[in-house]
């Protein structure tokens, strides 16, 4: 027995669609409801992304090293992505004790790299494709999107801001 089961949660969120999941042959058993909401700002998709960086350490990834060295702070930010960001008056290990530097230098890149995206999420009106775009393009670069490795990454931003996609358990 297939279902499809559409979720509509409030006037706030849009439906969701969970479709061909085989409930008689493999005994699944719905964990919890899938949800979107239907935009996103700046303040979620930074907090998104400095969860999946730093999220387990203490300070909300203040003075966090990771890469071998090569990634600071809560974002874990690399050199060449300070670089690309163009800081003026700054020095790029600052971003190891400083969330709001780091934070502009997030904003400066996607400035150059996904400018739209960040504009509708500014605004306070992105969506989950702008989402993708920022946390892919955080992860792998300007040809991020290009990158398979970067598509779980985005997942793991993704399954912050509205919980796991896999939404249905087997028995």
């Amino acid at each position: 027995m297939k279902l499809a089961a559409t979720v509509f949660l409030s006037l706030s969120l849009t439906p969701a669609v969970v479709e061909d999941y085989d409930f008689h042959k493999g005994g699944y058993e719905m964990l919890l409801p899938i949800y979107t909401p239907k935009s996103y700002n700046w303040k979620q998709a930074l907090n998104a992304i400095r969860i999946v960086e730093t999220g387990s350490q203490r300070n909300d990834g203040i003075g966090a090293v990771g890469d071998n060295g090569k990634a600071l702070g809560p974002y874990q930010i690399w050199e060449v992505y300070w670089r690309d960001a163009k800081i003026k008056n700054r020095e790029y290990k600052e971003v190891l004790n400083d969330k709001k530097l780091s934070e502009q230098v997030i904003h400066n890149y996607m400035k150059r790299y996904q400018r739209k995206s960040l504009k509708r999420l500014k605004r306070g009106i992105g969506n989950l494709k702008d989402i993708e775009l920022i946390s892919r393009t955080h992860n792998g670069g300007p040809q991020g999107l290009k990158k398979e490795a970067t598509v779980s990454y985005f997942h793991k931003v993704r399954e912050v801001l509205y919980g796991p996609r896999d939404t249905f358990k087997k028995r």
